[in-house]
């Protein structure tokens, strides 16, 4: 797609959306802070396996779990870390369930935690699928499941391991903004990131980096869009109606 192409999409875009930003940035925030407890595995939930731990993680005691990496959770504003490892026989699972302050949190933490993806049918609306690990975020809750052999069947065993995590949680997803939702962007919008701080942006855009040094307290929806050869990043500023950059 020629340059010119590019431009002419952007504001097709642009102008059509307009009026809906507002309606996006009121909804961003209707869902508030969770109140359930951690949708926990029980033996009845996985037959065959056994469960062989159960631990929980709160607030600045993740720097123990997570070597180095602690600081962005926190910056998106994580809650309580459950970790569970489940064996049958020489298989092993280990199952991260992260409760974060709310739908946004969880989801943004997804969104730069992952790079190439497939995806499963049937299932929640964001998740990828890897050979070694299934990510998936739903309500305030990101969950994390790793198998350690990569081969089929225990990529199934994994999944059918997160479709009973998924089950147990009654949030609603996060509210994207509507802007992202038109039909124009459905090629582009796996790639949506939400970044909360300076470390999000990092994670998720770090030629961005510059633009935000000195700001703090920010929220940011960052969609990439391709067409062709072309490409534009779209930022949208969370809780700020009309904010494009």
């Amino acid at each position: 797609m020629k340059k010119s192409k590019m431009n002419a999409f952007l504001k097709k875009i642009f102008y059509r959306s307009f009026p809906f930003l507002l309606m996006a940035s009121v909804s961003l925030h209707a869902e508030g802070k969770t109140t359930s407890s951690t949708p926990l595995l029980h033996v009845k939930d996985v037959p065959g396996w056994i469960i062989a731990e159960t631990r929980h993680i709160a607030g600045k005691e993740l720097y123990g779990y997570i070597d180095g990496g602690a600081e962005i959770y926190l910056e998106y504003g994580f809650e309580e870390l459950t970790v569970q490892q489940l064996q049958q026989g020489e298989q092993e699972l280990l199952v991260e369930i992260y409760r974060m302050k709310d739908a946004e949190a969880a989801f943004g933490i997804f969104s730069v935690s992952h790079r190439k993806c497939s995806f499963v049918e049937n299932f929640t609306r964001y998740h990828c699928d890897s050979p070694y690990q299934l990510l998936f975020v739903k309500g305030a809750y990101f969950v994390a499941i790793t198998n350690y052999q990569g081969i089929e069947e225990a990529r199934e065993k994994a999944l059918a391991v997160a479709r009973k995590i998924s089950d147990k949680i009654k949030q609603p997803d996060v509210n994207i903004p509507v802007i992202f939702q038109s039909g124009e962007f459905q090629p582009d919008v796996k790639r949506l990131k939400f970044c909360r701080g300076i470390l999000g942006i990092q994670n998720a855009i770090p030629e961005w980096r510059k633009l935000f040094d000195g700001f703090t307290g920010f929220s940011v929806f960052v969609l990439k869009i391709e067409r062709g050869e072309q490409w534009a990043n779209i930022g949208l500023e969370s809780g700020k109606p009309g904010n494009l950059c």
